[in-house]
């Protein structure tokens, strides 16, 4: 076949050298601009081999070394990674499962389910392991005295109903502190009832929720932390991180705006060997960002904040933020770890579907369940190290 003649190109058609240069200027921007249209996203740090499981299994609880408890459409069943390996099915039916957490080898929950149109709370349902069944707890071992810290939703048949409004008062520095109202439960254990007890505390007679106390009993210690103060309403949360027994407390916001929103906000890490407290700075990200009057109108009459959400996690000696909803930048969801002071994204999020993340016991991996995907990374492994 003979060359093709300079100045033409291969199907026949005239074309002018002089453009070259013009285009190798352009490609550059045009680039820029299909990857802004296309909507791209920073890389992610998550190692590719990262195993993936069915996507319909929503992780419930990471329940023993190697074996995690997840649910579907109508079922629970447990999962052996390493061996591959399903349990029997429980036939659980349309219902989610709420708050599991385990108590001498059972593995609590709160069932939510609707009936006649409203929401009711199901307490003392377990889990045997053994048995793969669902049974219930006697009426005297509810969920309001059991060794387990699921949140004490408040059973209104239950005689626990007049605990609503009870509250732990303390002394400190010749001042009353006390555990703040909520509304459907008294207040509750931050870590393990076996590990002693921890509860947040405000001043009695204060006018509003800014001044607060970290109150730690254990055994004959007692220890008082005071937290960052704020002249926002921060509710506190916690994260447990099972291979170093270690407890992240941190402040939780559903509010995403940088003009007048909270971050950064603060973060406690707490150490029972020693009943030790260490703050820690939690940035904010690139989910925090200047809203207009159009996401004001997006939000209705709830808000932005109804539709913006975030819950940390504490794996090893790693501090991970899950930030997803409708309101929030689609650029910005997804799951990040704190590097320094500033997040590096792990897994973005396709869509602003709800989350479901579980931790391992080993400080390494995770479960994360998102937009129909379920994968098992190992962030030991990952490019955010």
């Amino acid at each position: 076949m003979a060359p093709e003649a300079a100045g033409s190109s291969p199907v026949g058609h005239p074309t002018f050298p002089f453009l070259n240069p013009l285009r190798k200027l352009l490609l550059p921007f045009l680039l820029l601009s299909l990857a802004g249209c296309s909507g791209g996203h920073e890389p992610e740090a998550l190692p590719h081999d990262a195993v993936k499981l069915d996507p319909s299994w929503i992780p419930l609880r990471w329940i023993a070394d190697d074996v995690v408890l997840f649910k579907n459409h109508d079922s629970l069943f447990a999962y052996d990674l390493r061996k591959r390996i399903e349990s029997a099915r429980v036939r659980s039916g349309p219902i989610s499962v709420d708050c599991v957490d385990i108590d001498n080898g059972e593995i609590h929950f709160a069932r939510v389910k609707e009936q006649g149109g409203s929401t009711r709370f199901l307490h003392g349902a377990f889990l045997n392991p053994k048995t793969m069944s669902i049974e219930q707890l006697p009426e005297d071992q509810s969920i309001w005295n059991g060794n387990f810290n699921c949140p004490r939703y408040l059973n209104f048949n239950a005689k626990e109903k007049r605990l609503k409004h009870e509250k732990l008062q303390v002394t400190y520095l010749g001042e009353t502190w006390q555990t703040p109202s909520e509304y459907h439960f008294a207040f509750y254990n931050l870590i393990r009832d076996s590990q002693g007890a921890l509860y947040i505390l405000d001043k009695a007679d204060a006018s509003n929720e800014a001044t607060r106390l970290l109150y730690l009993a254990r055994g004959n210690d007692v220890r008082y932390y005071p937290v960052a103060n704020s002249r926002f309403r921060i509710e506190y949360r916690v994260t447990h991180d099972p291979a170093t027994k270690k407890y992240l407390i941190y402040q939780e916001t559903n509010d995403f705006e940088r003009k007048k929103g909270p971050w950064p906000l603060s973060s406690y890490l707490l150490t029972l060997d020693n009943l030790s407290f260490r703050e820690i700075p939690v940035p904010e990200g690139p989910w925090v960002v200047d809203y207009g009057f159009l996401d004001q109108l997006k939000g209705f009459s709830c808000g932005i904040s109804c539709y913006t959400h975030m819950r940390l996690f504490l794996v090893g000696e790693k501090i991970l933020i899950s930030v997803w909803g409708r309101l929030v930048n689609a650029k910005a969801r997804g799951l990040y770890a704190l590097q320094g002071e500033r997040w590096v994204l792990l897994k973005h999020y396709d869509s602003d579907d709800p989350p479901a993340i579980v931790n391992g016991r080993d400080g390494c991996r995770l479960v994360i369940h998102q937009a129909g995907e379920t994968l098992v990374p190992d962030l030991c492994r990952t490019s955010a190290n």
